[in-house]
């Protein structure tokens, strides 16, 4: 359900959602990833922050092989994402 809140640009909703995961599943650490950039995409950026640091990027167990981001590069995507691609689209629009 988080999932298709997030598509749906619902980030609010996706928040939540992807909160209740990490309670459910805390050894999960991609429900932490994905609360992150929920709350970050809803604009709660101080929620954002404090929830990318409980994710462990080290954590690699049961992700077959893949390395997680650490919450730093997580949150710096997500402004690069925002702010970087949405500067052409608003210069295009003058």
């Amino acid at each position: 359900m988080g999932y298709c809140y997030y598509y749906m640009q619902d980030y609010g909703q996706a928040a939540t959602i992807y909160e209740q995961l990490t309670n459910v599943c805390p050894d999960v650490q991609e429900y932490k990833v994905y609360h992150a950039q929920s709350l970050y995409k809803a604009g709660m950026y101080a929620e954002a922050t404090k929830s990318a640091l409980n994710v462990d990027s080290s954590d690699a167990s049961g992700h077959r092989g893949q390395v997680l981001w650490s919450p730093p590069d997580v949150l710096c995507s997500c402004w690069r994402f925002c702010v970087l691609d949405a500067a052409p689209a608003s210069r295009d629009q003058v």
